[in-house]
């Protein structure tokens, strides 16, 4: 009799544990395809790339840049905006970087950049928005 408890309850605990393992089944699926995903991204190489050609061609008379309260959305959908209230100063001769909300992608300030005018200018372009 003994032994049949314990056969028993072996089963069933396990049976209970095994439920327990396979309810996370899924989430270890999601956590690999996260992980493949970020290897992907860290193997990709950029498409526009600094090179002794393009390294100086820019702009001839570039003497500053200011953009305010600049909007953009895109062409399929006007509506939704996805930059509101952004302020652009850029003087000659100086570097700056556009900073980013973390869940916006780069591709949107990317096709913003292309739209305000040459790379270079974007490139050059600093972004400061109070509520980023």
């Amino acid at each position: 009799m003994v032994n049949f408890l314990i056969a028993f309850l072996s089963v069933f605990f396990s049976g209970q544990q095994a439920s327990v393992l396979f309810g996370f089944s899924g989430s270890m699926t999601k956590a690999t395809n996260a992980a493949n995903y970020i290897f992907w991204l860290d193997e990709l190489q950029p498409t526009i790339r600094e090179t002794p050609e393009n390294r100086n061609v820019g702009p001839d008379t570039f003497s500053s840049l200011a953009l305010e309260k600049l909007q953009f959305s895109y062409p399929l959908r006007p509506h939704a905006r996805v930059l509101r209230g952004v302020d652009l100063h850029v003087k000659a001769q100086l570097w700056a970087a556009i900073a980013e909300k973390v869940d916006l992608p780069e591709l949107e300030v990317e096709a913003l950049a292309w739209k305000l005018g040459p790379w270079e200018i974007a490139r050059r372009a600093a972004v400061s928005t109070p509520g980023l």
